[in-house]
């Protein structure tokens, strides 16, 4: 086996892929859009992934010792290079126990990587019904893991766990007793612990081993098993909720259009405004290399496309997202599942021709389904990005805003309009757009609605997640949290009045 994953391995890293077009335009980066780079010490299956900083990390899973498979509580990180290929790989701060079947439910939110559920040994081990998360410290390595309290009576393994700005999401996922369609929600306290969960709307079917993300103020969940049966039959279904102005997710309604084929067991990650599923099985149990993804414009999700690739693993991989090289990691897995887990770890990268195309939509979205002038605005990419995220609690720097976390909090109590402002201080466009803050008029308005800003360079996971590319960039909700308009450029004190007058 190892001789035919040698040959494997030689054939990807001659091999240059290709994927499919939007619009004609090549979404990956011709001839590197999938790159194989420093392998990992040990291989790695069933495991979680996570981007924090400058660092990567590779979390739980099972690896190899001794020429058995076993659960392990080990954490590998690596330093990235200013071309994102990983270092070095070294050993850093363990779990407290091992989990498994956790690629879909690792999360990253500013500084933090947080683990949601999981199985103790494999599929049929004792579930967990914590989380546990940890953050690097100066020297790349990790702080002591901390755990919540149970957000259910069951553990739940094979769940698809989401982040909004401020707050932890798990949908679905397998207990001993049943396949769940339920969502817990709990906050990200300012020190990046969790706070009490509580159950958000369901989503519209139990589901399991399905994908799920966030992009473009709404949250996606796709693919995946509605009952624990055999053979298996998985769904084609895709749901949808929208992101509310506090962070907690509104009801799920199914997306128009299903997906290409129904799947299950797949990898899911972010790039930009694209969904990614890597790896899928279908319903005779076969297994894939191919590569699911779609865009989310304003107008909301285009049809899904596929693609075969030659990624050497097909089962338990893990991917990671890089939010500020719009740069996605898979890692490790296996060929069958009677194999040993393997160390490949590629890094897939957007085209930045597709990459600008889809953010141009989101730039040039104007209001509530019109398409205009985005004004004076600057890619968040042409921007020197922080390595270091802070949180979110940061308090506001510019007049009459708000921190956001300030901003709910006052908008709930007081049943008032609330307006995210998403700036960068390296931006010439944001600097000019800051003069306004001192009008008085401007400041007339901060008593109609309450303005909450968002640095991009400190939070670029934020700002993806609300289909910001560009800033200047604004965001307006009503008094019930739905948002109402988007709007990028700047603006005048009058035009922001006049969106003002429309919210209740």
């Amino acid at each position: 086996m190892m001789n035919f994953l040698a040959r494997k391995i030689r054939r990807t890293l001659t091999t240059c892929l290709a994927i499919g077009a939007v619009s004609n335009t090549g979404i990956m980066a011709q001839g590197d859009f999938l790159s194989p780079t420093t392998p990992l010490p040990a291989g790695r299956a069933f495991h979680g992934s996570a981007v924090l900083g400058n660092n990567l990390y590779m979390l739980g899973g099972s690896i190899n010792e001794q020429g058995k498979q076993v659960p392990s509580q080990s954490v590998d990180a690596s330093a990235l290079a200013p071309d994102g290929r990983p270092l070095a790989w070294r050993r850093a701060t363990p779990l407290a126990v091992a989990r498994h079947y956790i690629n879909n439910s690792t999360l990253v939110l500013n500084d933090t990587a947080y683990v949601l559920g999981g199985s103790t040994l494999s599929l049929n081990g004792d579930r967990v019904n914590t989380v546990t998360w940890s953050s690097p410290l100066p020297d790349g390595n990790l702080a002591p893991w901390r755990e919540s309290k149970p957000f259910s009576e069951a553990g739940l393994s094979c769940v698809a766990a989401l982040t909004t700005a401020g707050y932890v999401h798990i949908t679905g996922g397998l207990s001993r007793t049943e396949v769940s369609s339920r969502v817990w929600s709990a906050p990200v306290l300012p020190d990046g612990s969790i706070g009490d969960w509580a159950e958000s709307s369901p989503l519209p079917a139990p589901l399991w081993f399905h994908c799920a993300a966030v992009v473009g103020g709404r949250a996606y969940a796709w693919g995946g098993l509605n009952d624990e049966t055999t053979p298996v039959n998985p769904t084609a279904k895709v749901y949808s909720a929208p992101v509310l102005s506090n962070g907690r997710i509104g009801e799920w309604r199914a997306e128009p259009a299903d997906l290409p084929e129904a799947f299950y067991s797949a990898t899911s990650a972010v790039a930009g405004p694209y969904l990614f599923s890597i790896s899928p099985r279908y319903k005779a149990g076969g297994m894939s290399t191919d590569i699911y993804w779609t865009s989310v414009s304003p107008q909301g999700m285009r049809q899904w496309q596929k693609q075969a690739t030659n990624l050497p693993n097909k089962l338990y991989q893990a991917a990671a997202t890089d939010y500020r090289r719009a740069a996605i990691y898979i890692s490790g897995g296996k060929i069958l599942r009677t194999d040993a887990p393997a160390p490949e770890v590629f890094i897939l990268r957007l085209s930045p021709a597709a990459l600008q195309a889809a953010e141009a939509e989101w730039a040039n979205f104007g209001g509530t389904g019109n398409v205009g002038s985005a004004g004076g605005s600057t890619s968040i990419a042409s921007n020197t990005i922080t390595t270091t995220p802070a949180r979110v609690s940061t308090p506001g720097s510019l007049p009459g805003f708000l921190q956001l976390e300030a901003a709910r909090a006052q908008s709930a109590a007081n049943r008032r309009p609330m307006v995210m402002y998403f700036h960068s201080p390296a931006a010439a466009d944001c600097v000019a757009q800051a003069r306004t803050f001192s009008d008085p008029a401007f400041a007339a308005l901060t008593q109609r609605a309450v303005f909450a800003e968002i640095d991009v360079s400190k939070y670029p996971q934020v700002a993806q997640q609300s289909g910001v590319f560009r800033v200047p960039s604004w965001i307006f909700f009503d008094s019930m949290g739905g948002k109402q308009d988007q709007r990028a450029g700047t603006r005048t004190v009058g035009e922001i009045a006049s969106v003002l007058e429309t919210l209740r």
